[in-house]
Formats: structure tokens, sequence, C-alpha cells
């Protein structure tokens, strides 16, 4: 042990009050004077950490309590998340990692601990770019299933590979078309909203009124309907009415998606699989993500705020993000309430261990819609136009019944415009959206929907086969 380390650890024995049997942990971490000692100067000294944690616990069982705080410490100071620093800090969380596994079951605080740090530096990685400068550090978080959202070959480059010219052309358009409606924003800042009344015929956003219309003539699986999805005669898309409980959500998160998805299609009646989160360059998951209690992802995306919850029985939750305490289910009518996992490792450690505990499966995206409140702001929405897949929950406002309902949007929009229109049509309709979610429909468009003599329909179809999955969100009919 090098002198400084043994020389913290004296001090440290020093600092552990004598015991106070029966304190509540605000009292027993009141008792730990942090403040004198920076925590850069013993922050990799774990065997000494380990026995604060011992101690503390026999104090009033604040050890791991008291472990989150001094690694809370440490992160507010800018120096671990420095680029010069980013190495040391990978090997920290790896030391975490590999000191809980050591440890096995009483370890699952270093292990959280481990993902907290890994993830941070992927944050910052995400943030710095130049993915190829820390190719090293991104294969290391990678080795620790922590994956930073490299992106992936955009559509554009994928299908002039393919000598898709007749894309390419659509997408050059669609540039155009970009370019020319961030111009008309600016002009009508400047002129106003009555220079485009009076001067275009075009139709204005505030016109649009999206509407369901009746779907292919062909049987379908049991209590499954297809509408196609109109603006005002204009096709959109499709939208797929999946009503629960009479169907069941299952998701692949991990592993060899289409050998797992054709195991599920041979046990099973499948009426819809799609793909469901986003997926990096490495063909590794974007966001935190857990397969069946294992952590497939660790990282936490700041920018998705909704963690989407696969359950055992076939429904889906949805915890938002953005709030200050969220709830994780653990029957039908108890939950778990935490701190928010963005700003506290002691909330983020929480839902780890509920993940690993209750074997949860979980995927991580943006949330568009929330209890029937729009979250995301048209003014701030990047002009981007783009295919869009969304999955709605919503209730009926009269009966209670629920629904799982897929839109396909096959034109090119913004964001912004189908969780504005969706949720003004699911209103009219009596609905209450409990939550509208984003799907991936880039480099890994997959959705396939089948009929009731299991044969897929040609729309709504996506244009990637299921062979290249990453993962599914796959839909049975329960029997």
């Amino acid at each position: 042990m090098r002198p400084l380390h043994l020389l913290v650890l004296l001090l440290l024995w020093v600092l552990v009050p004598t015991p106070a049997w029966g304190q509540g942990k605000e009292a027993c971490l009141r008792r730990f004077d942090a403040a004198a000692f920076p925590p850069s100067s013993w922050i990799d000294n774990l065997g000494a950490l380990q026995k604060v944690r011992e101690e503390y616990d026999r104090i009033g069982r604040c050890g791991d309590e008291l472990l989150y705080q001094i690694v809370e410490r440490y992160f507010q100071q800018p120096e671990p998340l420095q680029e010069a620093q980013l190495p040391r800090t990978v090997k920290l969380g790896e030391d975490f990692l590999a000191y809980g596994a050591r440890l096995q079951e009483r370890g699952a605080v270093y292990q959280s601990i481990g993902y907290f740090i890994l993830g941070r530096v992927g944050q910052r990685l995400e943030k710095l770019g130049n993915f190829r400068k820390h190719e090293e550090l991104i294969k290391r978080l990678a080795d620790q299933r922590v994956h930073v959202a490299v992106k992936a070959e955009g559509k554009a480059a994928s299908n002039l590979r393919q000598g898709n010219w007749g894309y390419l052309a659509q997408r050059g358009w669609q540039k155009v078309t970009e370019v020319v409606g961030t111009i008309a924003g600016e002009l009508e800042e400047a002129l106003g909203p009555e220079f485009f009344l009076d001067y275009f015929e075009a139709p204005r956003l505030e016109k649009a009124r999206w509407q369901l219309l009746r779907g292919p003539d062909v049987p379908l699986p049991l209590s499954v309907s297809v509408y196609k999805l109109s603006n005002r005669g204009e096709q959109m898309g499709s939208a797929i009415w999946l009503p629960r409980p009479q169907l069941k959500a299952n998701y692949l998160a991990a592993g060899n998606v289409p050998a797992s998805y054709r195991t599920l299609k041979g046990t099973h009646a499948v009426a819809l699989f799609m793909t469901g989160g986003f997926t990096n360059s490495q063909r590794q998951p974007e966001g935190l993500t857990v397969d069946r209690g294992t952590i497939v992802n660790a990282v936490l995306m700041p920018d998705r705020h909704g963690l989407v919850v696969v359950e055992e029985s076939g429904g889906i939750r949805v915890i938002n993000l953005q709030r200050e305490r969220i709830q994780l289910p653990l029957g039908p009518q108890s939950t778990l309430e935490i701190g928010n996992p963005f700003s506290s490792l002691t909330a983020y450690s929480s839902l780890l261990s509920w993940c690993r505990t209750r074997r949860a499966t979980v995927f991580q995206t943006q949330l568009l819609v929330y209890g029937g409140e729009l979250l995301i702001d048209p003014e701030k929405v990047k002009n981007q136009l783009r295919e869009r897949r969304m999955l709605a929950l919503v209730s009926d406002r009269d009966t209670g019944a629920a629904h799982h309902i897929v839109f396909d949007i096959t034109q090119a929009v913004r964001l912004d415009e189908p969780a504005v229109r969706l949720l003004e049509l699911l209103s009219r309709r009596k609905l209450k959206v409990e939550a509208l979610l984003n799907l991936d429909v880039g480099t890994y468009n997959i959705l396939g929907v089948y009929d009731a003599r299991r044969r897929l329909l040609p729309v709504p179809q996506g244009p990637v086969s299921v062979d290249r999955a990453t993962n599914l969100l796959v839909y049975t009919v329960e029997r």
C-alpha cells in the first residue's frame, strides 16, 4: 500500500465515531466529517472505503449511502471529467466494478458506482464527439457494458453505398424543404404570420387535421385493427391498434435477436414486430437497457426522458425521467419511490438494484407525451424532416380499456408534428394518452404486421429485414 493511502486509512479510522446503536440514517451520515478530506486523495482506495462502509453499517446502516455521497462529492469537481483525466476516471470505474465482483453479494453498491462512473464518462465522450480520437476509451467502456451513442451510418450513406438513387433524390428534396422551412420561420418572425397567409396558398400546420380511415380489407389476428392515417386526404401512414390484455408486448433487448425472435414466433402467435430502442454504429443499444435484470447498457442518456418497462405480463409502463421523484412498479398496486437517477447516484443505484431484483426489461427513448401532456416544445425542435414511428399507450376515458397503438408515419415530418396531431386525434376519440414514445426508424427501420393466416401485410411494412434486428418489440396474441 502506498504511504498516502496508509495515512488516509489511519485518518479515516480516527474519524469514525463510537457506535451509537439505533440512530437513523440521516443522523448516521451527519457523523462523518467528509469535508476533512478532499475526495480525490482517497477515492481510489477501495479497501479504506470498505472499512468505513462496514463501520457505518454497524453504526446506523448508512454505509452504502455514505459511499454514494463520497462519489457524488468527487464528481462535483470538474477534474474527473476533464478530457485529459478521462483514462484515469475509466480506470476508477473499472476498479469499482472489479472490486464489487470480488465482494459478490456484498458488492452491489460498488457495481452501481462503477456503472455510474463509466456512464458519466460515456456522457462526456458523447458531448466531446471525435469518436476516433477516443476509440480506445469507448472500447474499454463497451467491455463493461457501457455503450456510447456513436452515430451510426446514416440512411443517405447506406443508400449511396447500395446505389438506391430514388431514395437519395427523395432525401435531397427533403433537405431542400428543411432549408426552405428554416428560412420561412425566420421570415415569419420578421414579417409576421400574415405574410404567409396573404402570399402563399400552401396549407399551414395549424390547418392540419390527422384522421383514421378504413384499412386493408383482410382478416387480422383477434382484436387487432389496422387503419390508414390521413391528413385531409393525404396519406401519412398507418395506425395499428393492439388492445390489452389480448395482445402481449415482449422486448428482445440483446444477444442474437433474430434467433430469439424465431424462437418466440415458433411458440406464440405474433401479431406485430418492430424496432424499439435506438442503436449506435457498433450495433449496441443507446441509453439504459436491461434484459430481464441483466444490464446491457448502463448509460442513462440525458436527452431521452422515457424509461420503458416491458413487464412479464405483457404490459408496458413508462417512467418520466423529467420528474424529480419517480415511481418504480413493484406490483399491481404498489411502487417504490426514488429520486431522479439523472441527478442522484443513490437514485441511480436504486434503479439498477430494482432492475436486478425485479428481473426487469427496460429501454430508454424519447418521451413526447406523458399523462395527456405534450412534453416536446415545437419552438425548440430541429427542422429535420424524417419518417417516424411512435408507440402510444392510451386508455379509454369512459371504460378504462387500454390500447397500445403503433403509428407508422411514412411521410417526412418534424418530430413535433406527429406528437401534436396524434394527441389531438386521440383526444377527439375520448382516449387519454398515457405516453407517446418515439421509436427507431433509422438504419434499423423494421416493422411487420401479420394477418390472421400469419402472412405479412404488404402495408404497413418496414424496409429492413428482421434478420438485421438489434432489438425487437414483439406483440403476441394471448390464447
